[in-house]
């Protein structure tokens, strides 16, 4: 195994611990902050389409983040991953009782809702992660489903992670394979990176 793949397992093992030893409580209020936060800012005022991911447990939320921005119509994909071709797609959704659970226990559209919409349509991206530095450099959860399907996306759609404080490193192994986020969004405030 290389230095870097070393390092970002040992990363990931330590963010894990320290939100493992967070309460569902404390991180559901840092959560509400945070997408407070997120609407407040000019990329999501002036957005149409977002692409939302599908929180876990001890991960910002983004269920009332996606109920508020259908609220204000705007439209809203989330992640459908289709593990055999070990690809993530972008399916729009018009309601959160459009989902079941999908691969990896995280929930994604029911068989009967998918709809995949192109790239070019989607104007913000909230991406999650399980580190993250000041420059944007993210560490995942290890399966490469983002940052592949980062890659695929223009430079000019926005990329906003949403973190706790404690996520926030002081620096990220990298690899040519890691796509960086323009902002992220804390309980503590926002980061603009690069």
């Amino acid at each position: 195994m290389n230095c870097e793949k070393e390092n970002k397992i040992k990363l990931r093992n330590r963010i894990k611990k320290l939100l493992d030893g967070s309460t569902v409580t404390a991180l559901k209020e840092k959560s509400k902050n945070i997408q407070s936060r997120l609407r407040s800012l000019e990329e999501y005022k002036n957005s149409s389409f977002i692409m939302f991911y599908l929180s876990t447990e001890k991960e910002v939320s983004t269920f009332e983040a996606i109920e508020t921005a259908l609220s204000e119509n705007k439209k809203v994909a989330v992640p459908l991953i289709l593990k055999s071709q070990n690809i993530m797609l972008p399916c729009e959704i018009k309601s959160l009782k459009d989902l079941e659970p999908g691969p990896f226990g995280i929930l994604q559209p029911i068989k009967e809702k998918i709809k995949t919409i192109p790239i070019k349509l989607i104007d913000l991206i909230v991406v999650p992660g399980l580190a993250f530095d000041k420059n944007g450099n993210r560490v995942g959860r290890g399966k490469g489903f983002y940052d592949k399907f980062l890659k695929s996306i223009p430079l000019t759609i926005p990329k906003i992670a949403l973190a706790f404080s404690c996520q926030i490193v002081e620096r990220i192994p990298t690899t040519q394979n890691d796509i960086a986020v323009d902002k992220i969004v804390t309980e503590g405030g926002v980061i603009e990176c690069k």
